[in-house]
């Protein structure tokens, strides 16, 4: 075994305290404050619920990534990577909704004042590369 192979082997749980990484970054992301504002992550976690109605689909990230972390405990790690990587992906679809929606757009003040986006972001992404890195390599045997 060289230092890199995660895989997950038969009956080991170890694998399921790793876990605790990306869900203590997801649940900081709810109190970070908001730069220049004054409020905190989880505001923005409600708000993101709102957008959905102005057609934003990047806060549909969250059930993904609890999903996620669903099938990574029970031990489906290849579901929980691929519904890892596709919460990364609706989680970046928000600067794609905020090009298409906002007219003129203050980037500098978008990308700096959303440090909990940013943190939020960072525990669906250290997410989808952990459970890509302890993913079984054979495919036949785990396929979706």
């Amino acid at each position: 075994m060289n230092c890199l192979d995660l895989t997950v082997r038969q009956n080991d749980s170890m694998y399921k305290r790793w876990l605790v990484i990306p869900w203590s970054v997801y649940l900081l992301s709810f109190l970070v404050p908001v730069a220049n504002l004054d409020g905190l992550g989880w505001q923005l976690f409600c708000l993101g619920i709102e957008s959905m109605l102005m057609l934003c689909p990047a806060w549909l990230a969250n059930p993904l990534f609890w999903l996620a972390s669903y099938y990574f405990w029970k031990g489906e790690i290849r579901k929980a990577a691929k519904l890892g990587a596709v919460s990364v992906g609706l989680g970046v679809s928000f600067w794609a909704w905020v090009w298409l929606a906002m007219p003129e757009p203050d980037w500098f003040k978008l990308i700096v004042y959303l440090i909990p986006y940013w943190v939020w972001l960072a525990s669906l992404s250290s997410f989808s590369l952990m459970a890509w890195l302890i993913a079984p390599r054979s495919s036949a045997s785990n396929a979706m």
